[in-house]
């Protein structure tokens, strides 16, 4: 949420705490007055207990003059010259904790592609343990690091395999071993299956890969086979 108002409001809380009780993970702009004498103030939802309010760094890693000075701040993303848009259809590049909240967002959202019981304390933790630490004040358990946060999430995952995207899938070999399968785009009409494309598959351990396929309007499943060992179902994504 790349927005704020400056006072606690009953009725916004009272959302908050609707969504979050049913399960929604809630992530949200601290506030942009570093520079003035209201750099303390508090902003909404962002100082919310239940939201995870986010602050901003440059690329030196530096906190932003702009960013909110409070304890709202529980992570810090990139923030400055980023591209944003500006109505329906222009871009230009904007500076502000809204342009680091989608960052964080888009953390989750590669995290619940793991784990999709995922839930928000598990989510604080991954931002407490495996965030980078950071010297000045306000900038919360430090720098998003989304690379560690993932590699923690699927630790325990032998094969990750990413949703299916606009014309491809991520596949990667979170294992010890080399993986000898079969990739399956699978068509379902009804909920029956009519038809599929395979795709060999072959990845040394800790490596990844992408598998295209041109027609994902038509094949809304993939699965992973283990095709050395009479095609037991490895993975399934949707």
């Amino acid at each position: 949420m790349s927005l704020g108002i400056p006072n606690n409001n009953e009725g916004l809380y009272e959302a908050v705490k609707y969504a979050t009780d049913k399960g929604a993970i809630i992530i949200a702009a601290a506030g942009n007055e570093g520079r003035t004498q209201n750099k303390s103030r508090y902003w909404y939802p962002a100082a919310y207990e239940e939201v995870i309010g986010v602050g901003s760094v440059g690329m030196t890693k530096k906190r932003s003059d702009f960013s909110q000075q409070n304890d709202s701040v529980f992570l810090v993303a990139p923030g400055e010259n980023y591209k944003s848009t500006i109505g329906l259809t222009e871009y230009t590049e904007m500076d502000g904790t809204s342009q680091a909240t989608p960052l964080v967002a888009a953390s989750a959202a590669i995290l619940f592609s793991a784990d999709d019981n995922m839930t928000i304390d598990e989510f604080k933790n991954y931002i407490e343990s495996c965030s980078e630490p950071l010297e000045e004040d306000f900038c919360g358990h430090g720098l998003l690091n989304m690379e560690a946060m993932f590699n923690e999430c699927i630790k325990n995952i032998d094969y990750y395999i990413s949703p299916i995207n606009k014309n491809s899938v991520l596949i990667y070999n979170n294992t010890a071993d080399d993986l000898n399968a079969v990739g399956i785009f699978a068509e379902y009409k009804d909920e029956r299956y009519v038809s599929s494309v395979l795709s060999d598959i072959i990845l040394l351990p800790k490596e990844k890969t992408v598998i295209d396929c041109n027609d994902t309007n038509r094949y809304r499943k993939f699965f992973l086979w283990d095709f050395a060992d009479k095609l037991i179902p490895l993975s399934e994504s949707r």
